[in-house]
């Protein structure tokens, strides 16, 4: 068989065929956040205790979920604790507790950011979902 016949065929394999777990890389994530007011601040001062007053860049962490028509398939799946200086780079393989070959034609991944607000809490910083599968499956 000559490279140029190999270079014409198209090789798939089917979803269902893969008995392997969904993993997701979280790189980088760029931009600035901007303070809240000093009223804000005042109204709720549990607030300077957040990453968004840290001097350094706040520890924050992404969650990922698999949906299918807004039914959560999955438990949540985060991202371990990482202490960031000046840029917010994970760099990090998240397992997903789904294998391909369970996953329905629609599925989508929801990835949220998260930032620490108070001792037991997290607010969402951003949020985004993103089809597994083109529109024809």
């Amino acid at each position: 068989m000559a490279a140029s016949d190999l270079l014409d065929k198209f090789n798939y394999v089917y979803s269902c065929d893969l008995d392997t777990y969904v993993y997701i890389k979280i790189g980088t994530l760029e931009g600035k956040r901007d303070r809240k007011c000093l009223k804000a601040l005042v109204d709720d001062p549990v607030l300077k205790f957040s990453g968004l007053y840290e001097s350094e860049k706040a520890d924050l962490f992404v969650s990922c979920k698999v949906y299918d028509n807004n039914v959560e398939l999955t438990l949540p799946t985060r991202t371990s604790y990482k202490p960031f200086s000046r840029r917010w780079n994970w760099n990090e393989w998240i397992k997903l507790p789904i294998k391909y070959s369970d996953l329905p034609r629609n599925a989508q991944i929801a990835i949220t950011i998260w930032d620490i607000y108070g001792s037991k809490k997290a607010i969402p910083v951003g949020a985004t979902t993103v089809s597994l599968f083109g529109k024809n499956g």
